[in-house]
């Protein structure tokens, strides 16, 4: 556990909903796995880097083009200033535990990613009250945009989030609300 941020890696699985997130983290931990073999696995990769962050940035931004404006989907909103490697694709969706299951049933892979660090039993001391950001959270999300995504499966999540979009009722003023998100 300590290797790896104090998650315990046999009870993640957030109450067995979301494979990423991690239910509870009771201790501190740090980001130490990678090892010989990952660094070499790793090296031999740079070559392809700026030809994969090219794929991924696309990806992104096609997402950002086909779910602007689609009902129950809030965008997050970019930085001009800054380049995203986009490692994720995240936004908000009403009904996101239902929209998880939904992408699931479908074979895309969509998972909630991270939560508020002060919710885990190691980070309790420091809880505080953010409303919005907990008003945030129970609608964020992050769908696959890695460049191994081709044009044809971009298309289909796309296809996906819009179907699953039919099932909100949600008034459309508040699906085209922009909001920003900082920090790690």
């Amino acid at each position: 556990m300590a290797r790896w941020y104090g998650i315990d890696r046999e009870k993640r699985n957030y109450k067995g909903k979301d494979f990423r997130l991690e239910s509870d983290v009771t201790e501190y931990g740090f980001k130490m796995h990678m090892n010989g073999i990952s660094t070499s696995i790793a090296l031999s990769n740079y070559p392809y880097l700026e030809t994969n962050l090219a794929i991924i940035r696309d990806n992104a931004e096609f997402y950002r083009e086909q779910l602007r404006g689609v009902n129950g989907v809030q965008l997050l909103e970019l930085n001009e200033a800054a380049v995203s490697s986009h490692w994720i694709f995240s936004f908000c969706i009403e009904k996101k535990e239902e929209f998880i299951l939904f992408m699931k049933s479908k074979g895309i892979i969509t998972s909630q990613v991270h939560a508020r660090n002060d919710t885990h039993t190691v980070c309790a001391p420091f809880r505080t009250h953010l409303p919005h950001l907990d008003r945030i959270e129970k609608k964020f999300v992050s769908i696959p945009v890695g460049w191994r995504v081709t044009p044809d499966d971009r298309a289909y999540i796309v296809e996906c989030v819009k179907e699953f979009a039919t099932t909100i009722t949600v008034p459309r003023s508040i699906s085209q609300k922009n909001i920003i998100i900082t920090g790690g």
